[in-house]
């Protein structure tokens, strides 16, 4: 108590030793003797340091409590480290968990993709020998010439698959992982045919779509409908047998490929066998024409330069398998035609042609 009321008074004057100078009031008694006797106490007391003033409304209230830990996440941080809806349905799109590629030996990979080539290269054989045009009525789009119609039922057909790609169903995503496209760790036998219908890039699927319509328009019309179909898809499935045979050689099995490239290099080269002289514009650089074999040639020589220096971007075994398969197709094929017209010559005039 005597502290804080020595703490409450107000602190004397100094005395001056010059009174004359400086007159000074001279303090009352009663002050003057509780200096004395606060001089006198002082210096034995220890110091004290300075109190904070405290709020009394709140200084005797404890902080709260955390909460007991249960040793379990919170329904937040549960929450948070959950994944992503559109990671949880890549994870059930999948259709293998594996880190590593199953150990199969080369045969046991390429057996059954090769077999699956073969049957549907007898298939669309045996199409084009029984294939007969329908009549005018009986067709979908009547009014749409035969070779618009085939040519426009491809590209929405590689459109179609286009758009199931960007669908997030599981299902979905599924069915095109094994079955749309073509992997040399984990190969199935319909991804050689499904594949060539598969694209996930707008670009891709645009720039393969216009070439399809510049060069299988008129091929359509040249050789019909069921021939066109042949040369489009066995290029398809050679292309797609070509590469993964060359990526399981390599033993790329981290490699995939999907795409129309090769059935459309298929249809290029068919193509130029049948036009080689036919004048082609570019339509980026109008002031340049090529005849169309040349075209030919100078894709050849891309593809096997980008082979050379190692260009893993472009699948360029596919598009040599594909330019290849529609040139020879092609040539067999008027071949063919040329030897069955002779002899149903030779049959209706006898020795006479």
């Amino acid at each position: 108590m005597s502290v804080f009321l020595l703490r409450a008074l107000p602190a004397a004057p100094k005395l001056c030793s010059n009174a004359a100078s400086t007159p000074q009031t001279l303090p009352r008694p009663s002050t003057l003797l509780l200096r004395r006797a606060f001089a006198s106490v002082a210096p034995s007391l220890p110091p004290q340091p300075p109190k904070k003033e405290q709020n009394h409304f709140t200084s005797n209230v404890s902080p709260p409590l955390p909460p007991p830990s249960t040793g379990k996440p919170t329904a937040l941080e549960s929450l948070e480290n959950q994944p992503r809806l559109l990671d949880r349905l890549k994870a059930a799109g999948q259709i293998s968990h594996l880190e590593q590629p199953p150990a199969l030996t080369a045969t046991q990979r390429l057996l059954r993709p090769f077999l699956f080539t073969l049957a549907v290269l007898v298939a669309l054989h045996v199409y084009t020998l029984y294939w007969t045009p329908p009549p005018q009525d009986a067709r979908l789009f009547p009014t749409i010439p035969q070779s618009a119609a085939t040519v426009f039922g491809l590209i929405a057909i590689n459109a179609a698959v286009f758009l199931l790609w960007k669908v997030p169903i599981p299902l979905n995503w599924r069915l095109l992982n094994k079955y749309f496209i073509s992997v040399a760790g984990l190969p199935t036998a319909f991804s050689m045919l499904g594949c060539t219908f598969s694209h996930q890039s707008l670009l891709h699927l645009t720039m393969n779509c216009f070439a399809l319509y510049a060069f299988g328009s008129t091929l359509c019309d040249q050789i019909g409908r069921a021939n066109f179909l042949a040369i489009y898809l066995g290029s398809g499935v050679v292309s797609s047998l070509a590469s993964l045979t060359f990526h399981v050689l390599k033993h790329r099995f981290h490699v995939f490929s999907l795409g129309a490239s090769g059935a459309v290099a298929g249809v290029i080269g068919a193509y130029a066998y049948f036009n080689p002289d036919r004048e082609l514009m570019f339509f980026f650089i109008p002031a340049l024409t090529m005849k169309a074999a040349n075209v030919v040639g100078v894709m050849a020589g891309l593809e096997i330069w980008g082979l050379y220096r190692g260009y893993k971007r472009v699948d360029h075994v596919a598009h040599l398998g594909g330019l290849a398969w529609g040139a020879v197709t092609a040539a067999l094929w008027w071949r063919g035609v040329k030897e069955r017209r002779e002899r149903r010559l030779k049959r209706w005039w006898g020795d006479r042609v």
